[in-house]
């Protein structure tokens, strides 16, 4: 390890413990505290000097299937059943070598979607970024811009689509492979991303760690759902814990997300997640701890399913593309995200 590197985490270990008490809140805006900002940017200031390409790897397969999921033909139905002008934005959260962007593109130029497109005054952006350097982009066409940005804080989402000019984007579907549970202020970066959803838009990610009152979580079955049950938006979860992806998920933006959790101090945490700063931000619980059970026969059934039960909105999405993921598990039985899934299975609130 660099000795600036080590000054770096030496000195901010020393003072994390002011993070103490500040809120994530509710809507959009950031509340991270300074000292947090602060180990963000430093793990930031390594990853964008980076010349490795192990992360660029990242989407080598093109699209991610996340619990496999087919966001190609969700993508390309968004655009075919809608008839009138309309714009679409579709993200992907750290996207590596952007196969996800091209990939999402070849869909979007298939000559029945670009005549729709043509016909019904439809645009589409493609946001693809990422934190190692990258030089080229924007890709525009008549109704389709192919945006490809390096060097982005993704962690400060929200001001960095603003220095980019995509301020005004709300998205469609935001998909995060690989990519929250590698961040400093996971539960925090993955709150912005819910801010920049339109309501309605889907969100595909994989578990991430979250230090929960002072318990390193990770991220399996049972502690993200924690989290976004308490956001009250539908979920579904794909078990993909026997392996690295801990879990893959599935949110729908139905309202304004809650975030019922306070800062707290970071940890030291360097080894299986990579975070690049070797430091990850904890949490603590301003609601009691969820607990949730799930017989062995529910782990069997091959379904998504919705949590918040006010809302079906996910479970009738998911209805509609069983037959598709099914094809997709049989054809990718180890998962898009470089794992080995079990079933998807239900969680039940006690």
């Amino acid at each position: 390890m660099k000795l600036t590197h080590l000054l770096f985490l030496l000195v901010t270990a020393m003072f994390v413990n002011d993070a103490n008490g500040v809120k994530l809140g509710e809507g959009p805006g950031q509340t991270r505290p300074e000292q947090v900002q602060d180990q963000v940017n430093g793990a930031f200031g390594t990853l964008a000097k980076s010349a490795s390409p192990y992360w660029t790897k990242n989407g080598d397969r093109g699209l991610y299937g996340l619990g496999w999921f087919p966001e190609d033909v969700y993508i390309k139905d968004l655009v075919l059943t809608t008839e009138g002008p309309k714009t679409f934005s579709l993200l992907d959260y750290g996207a590596g070598n952007f196969a996800w962007n091209r990939a999402v593109r070849a869909v979007l130029e298939q000559e029945d979607v670009a005549l729709h497109m043509a016909k019904y005054n439809i645009h589409v952006n493609i946001v693809g970024l990422r934190g190692e350097p990258y030089h080229q982009v924007e890709r525009p066409s008549a109704f389709l811009a192919d945006y490809r940005f390096g060097c982005v804080k993704i962690e400060n989402l929200g001001e960095e689509l603003q220095r980019l000019g995509l301020g005004d984007l709300r998205f469609d579907f935001i998909a995060a492979n690989w990519t929250l549970r590698h961040l400093v202020d996971p539960l925090g970066s993955f709150k912005e991303c819910m801010d920049t959803l339109k309501e309605g838009g889907l969100f595909a990610f994989q578990g991430f760690y979250a230090q929960l009152d002072g318990a390193m979580e990770k991220a399996q079955i049972l502690d993200v759902p924690e989290i976004l049950q308490r956001t009250g938006c539908p979920w579904a979860v794909a078990d993909c814990s026997n392996g690295g992806d801990r879990g893959q998920f599935l949110v729908l933006k139905s309202q304004i997300p809650s975030f019922p959790y306070a800062y707290t101090n970071s940890c030291l945490f360097r080894g299986f997640n990579n975070v690049a700063s070797g430091i990850v931000q904890g949490y603590r619980r301003l609601l009691p701890k969820l607990c949730f059970s799930g017989s062995e026969s529910v782990r069997e059934t091959p379904n998504w399913v919705t949590l918040n039960t006010n809302n079906q909105e996910l479970s009738k999405l998911w209805k509609k593309y069983q037959d598709l993921a099914n094809i997709s598990k049989e054809q990718y039985p180890d998962g898009f995200g470089f794992a080995d899934p079990r079933q998807i299975f239900p969680v039940e609130l006690p």
